[in-house]
């Protein structure tokens, strides 16, 4: 019975994933009515399974190596499928070889390393049966399906590029690899990982010497949107504790009129910017460039966030649970708040 377990397990993650492709075919994706290739493709690939699940079933014991690579590959397809119907479930996407226009632009979740996760989820899983059963006679299934996904996608970003998000996109896809991640854009995220780890132990530090006195003087609600924009904001809760509320906020670009109330603290930016600041009390304009890691004191009140700028906006937004913030002495200025955010109303 021991001896049968990697066949019971790559069975169990085989199926699991092709039963969560049929059920997203049937329930997640849009569609009035399947074309003539999708129709196709969805056939060509049951029977393939078919042959993978039959491959795997007669097939000998591939071995510790391979079925590891196996497990993990099934692992790893499953995860970004299921992650990509997760970011993509309040706007659902159009069946692959729709006519449909795009009208919005996803660079969340996995979007965010590849522009197209889905296909990234099912190529993966043809590669790890491929490696589990090693049959010569999947070889020409895998390369049909692998060809419909590559022809999938440029069909859709040939749409991108003749509507109106055509600006957007093409500022996107030379940021995002097709099915591959860009080396730069994961340099970008280490570095913006690496400036939020220490920013949350600045913080962290800040918010033990502070507990006691938010007990006494929590007076604020903590910051919440006032107004909502799913489409072009994501604002996730990082964390939460008596003294501050630290949240990550994603600005993508087109977005005009997200009304944001904070109860004062500062944010930490995790993307470079060249913004043009707005001088306080004056009419004066600075050009500045803002660097990963850079803190922006922020007063309490209600703020628009805008972006007209190609790429996301993107910081940490640190609220403080007290009326009153405390200012360590002998700081320097601190730099004054980006273009793409305004103050229009102070919490009195």
């Amino acid at each position: 019975m021991l001896m049968e377990a990697w066949r019971v397990t790559l069975f169990g993650l085989m199926v699991g994933s092709f039963f969560s492709f049929a059920w997203a075919l049937r329930a997640h994706f849009v569609s009035s009515r399947m074309s003539v290739l999708m129709r196709f493709t969805a056939v060509f690939g049951a029977v393939s399974s078919g042959l993978q699940i039959l491959a795997l079933v007669e097939g000998a014991n591939p071995g510790l190596a391979r079925t590891s690579i196996s497990a993990s590959l099934y692992t790893v397809s499953l995860t970004t499928f299921w992650w990509a119907v997760t970011v993509t479930r309040a706007r659902r996407l159009s069946v692959a070889f729709s006519d449909r226009g795009p009208d919005h632009l996803l660079q969340t979740g996995p979007y965010r390393f590849v522009r197209h996760p889905f296909y990234v989820a099912y190529s993966l899983f043809w590669i790890a049966g491929a490696v589990a059963v090693l049959r010569w006679y999947l070889i020409p299934c895998i390369t049909v399906m692998f060809g419909a996904y590559f022809w999938a996608a440029r069909m859709e970003e040939s749409r991108f590029a003749r509507s109106h998000l055509r600006e957007l996109y093409a500022s996107y896809r030379s940021q995002t690899g097709m099915f591959f991640p860009r080396l730069t854009r994961s340099r970008d995220r280490i570095s913006q990982g690496c400036a939020m780890f220490v920013a949350l132990i600045v913080v962290l530090n800040c918010s033990v010497r502070n507990i006691a006195q938010s007990r006494d003087s929590r007076s604020m609600t903590a910051g919440s949107s006032v107004s909502s924009d799913t489409d072009h904001v994501a604002n996730e809760t990082v964390l939460e504790s008596e003294a501050l509320t630290i949240r990550h906020l994603t600005i993508n670009p087109g977005c005009t009129g997200y009304h944001y109330k904070h109860p004062g603290g500062s944010i930490i930016l995790l993307r470079e910017y060249a913004y043009q600041i707005a001088i306080p009390l004056s009419d004066e304009q600075l050009q500045s460039q803002l660097r990963v890691g850079d803190v922006i004191r922020i007063e309490p009140g209600d703020y628009v966030l805008e972006n007209h700028d190609a790429k996301p906006l993107e910081f940490l937004s640190i609220e403080m649970k007290r009326s009153v913030l405390s200012v360590n002495p002998g700081e320097g200025p601190q730099p004054s708040i980006p273009a793409g955010i305004h103050l229009i109303r102070k919490v009195r």
